[in-house]
């Protein structure tokens, strides 16, 4: 893979900021690091380390890989709390943060991401993409389904993939 554009739906709200932790914001370093951490799973941390870069001791290597935000906000709506998403005080799920104000992007909301690896790089297999996309979410609590996200188009080094409609379609899809 040297090129990839992947479009993706938020199916379930994320708590996504920058600096300003009440505004909501999708933002490339909580991108980077989701796919940081599937590439890790799945290639093991010496590839990780030699994709993404890394800094140990004296010893440093620059990412061989960039992202860039092609599209963003593409019906995002955003929540100013987390009570406005459930509108029950008791969600388990948000327990944390039921009293604070954050920026919240609800679900539906859709993100187009370009990934280019650099020329002088090797080839990397794109398993670990197709992982964040499909098993992926982001941000705040997205260990508890917040974030969730779902791939609505993939272009890899110019060839357009057909999706998963279903579960059903997922298990007949990739790699497995």
């Amino acid at each position: 893979m040297r090129e990839a554009v992947f479009e993706f739906e938020l199916l379930t709200p994320a708590i996504l900021a920058g600096a300003d932790q009440q505004s909501a914001e999708m933002r490339i370093p909580s991108i980077r690091g989701a796919l940081r951490w599937w590439m890790r799973l799945i290639d093991g941390e010496e590839t990780e380390k030699k994709v993404f870069g890394h800094v140990t001791g004296k010893e440093c290597q620059a990412s061989t890989v960039t992202l860039r935000l092609l599209s963003s906000a593409q019906g995002v709506e955003k929540s100013q709390n987390a009570i406005s998403l459930t509108g029950d005080k008791a969600d388990y799920f948000l327990w944390p943060l039921r009293e604070n104000t954050r920026g919240i992007i609800k679900h539906s909301s859709r993100f187009k991401v370009a990934l280019k690896v650099k020329p002088h790089c090797d080839e990397i297999d794109e398993k670990f993409l197709w992982a964040f996309l499909f098993f992926g979410s982001l941000g705040t609590r997205s260990r508890r389904a917040y974030g969730s996200i779902w791939p609505r188009s993939v272009t890899i080094d110019g060839q357009e993939y057909d999706l998963p409609e279903n579960q059903n379609d997922l298990l007949e899809y990739y790699w497995w």
